[in-house]
């Protein structure tokens, strides 16, 4: 009877020595698998994971901007070799940039936007030869190689290029045009010119109505319109003289949805006023205001935006209707 006794007890001494054990052993699980990071082939341009500690990080701040999709910004530092993410939790994230020189793209964080199409921006930088690009939210990064010499990602031009949700990124690269599309891990490479050539600061914007922008390029006499989604180029003859197009001149100045492009021609007695129309490839000229400078814009709403002008030829100012081609 004793040795029955001794033996229960030993029994229940085990069994709850195992229900101890078991429950450390989940608690450890639950909080690993919590804890971890995504694996690298969450994406399928990944070639490093970031590292993972739980710390305030000094370096330089970059950027205050929320990258991991939670709504809430988040801080970016210059660590020299790495830049670091640090989450309002406290998390860290720390992501290898090479020993050599780098920089964000435009030099500062308003290139750190939207690129993938879901909630977090990205932080795109160029480390040399490549275009490197931090996705947080997945804690992963993206190598692009671009080439050895000299490039820089194309003026105020992050922007959705294709339609689809997700900045896409154009690179000028001696006589390329390189789009690059973070959502779907491509580059697609353009010839432009051998010459010099360059993309138009605020002109990458609607051209046609439809969505996604295109871009404006310079090229010696010549303007052209590049669009992403379809990879097409349209050239528009300019003339050898010193024309430019004119200030805020991107508006829909026919009434028809998509910007068009206002510019000034100088000829030997006047001026020439023309108007791009991306949409239709059409252009218009108004050659008839003698030598004229931009006083204002007009919106008047179903018709575009007038052109209002002064002719110093006639001492007159004048309207340029567009939608209607007329002169007022």
């Amino acid at each position: 009877m004793k040795n029955s006794f001794t033996a229960k007890r030993s029994l229940i001494a085990i069994a709850k020595v195992t229900f101890t054990v078991f429950c450390l052993l989940s608690i450890y699980s639950c909080k690993t698998k919590n804890d971890e990071i995504p694996s690298p082939n969450s994406s399928p341009q990944s070639l490093t994971t970031a590292k993972t500690k739980v710390s305030s990080n000094s370096g330089v701040l970059m950027g205050t901007i929320d990258v991991d999709g939670d709504g809430v910004p988040d801080n970016i530092y210059n660590n020299g070799s790495f830049i670091t993410v640090v989450r309002a939790s406290g998390l860290s994230h720390q992501y290898p940039v090479g020993g050599g020189a780098w920089a964000l793209l435009f030099g500062n964080a308003s290139s750190i936007v939207d690129l993938d199409g879901v909630a977090g921006a990205e932080i795109p930088v160029n480390i040399g030869g490549s275009l490197l690009i931090i996705n947080d939210r997945l804690g992963t990064t993206s190598t692009y190689p671009i080439g050895n010499g000299s490039w820089a990602a194309a003026p105020g031009s992050i922007a959705d290029l294709d339609g689809v949700a997700g900045a896409e990124i154009p690179i000028v690269n001696g006589s390329q045009l390189i789009i690059i599309t973070a959502r779907t891990g491509t580059k697609s490479s353009y010839p432009i010119s051998s010459g010099n050539w360059a993309v138009v600061q605020g002109g990458t914007t609607d051209l046609d109505g439809v969505p996604g922008a295109e871009i404006t390029i310079v090229s010696g006499s010549q303007l052209i319109i590049f669009t992403a989604k379809t990879g097409q180029m349209n050239s528009y003859p300019m003339g050898s003289g010193s024309w430019a197009i004119l200030s805020n001149g991107f508006q829909d100045f026919d009434g028809i949805p998509g910007n068009d492009i206002a510019i000034t021609q100088p000829e030997s007695s006047r001026n020439n006023l023309i108007i791009v129309h991306p949409k239709s490839r059409t252009t218009t000229t108004y050659s008839t205001l003698g030598y004229w400078y931009l006083v204002s814009y007009a919106n008047s709403g179903t018709n575009g935006v007038y052109i209002n002008l002064f002719s110093t030829t006639y001492n007159k100012n004048y309207t340029v209707v567009d939608a209607t081609k007329t002169i007022r």
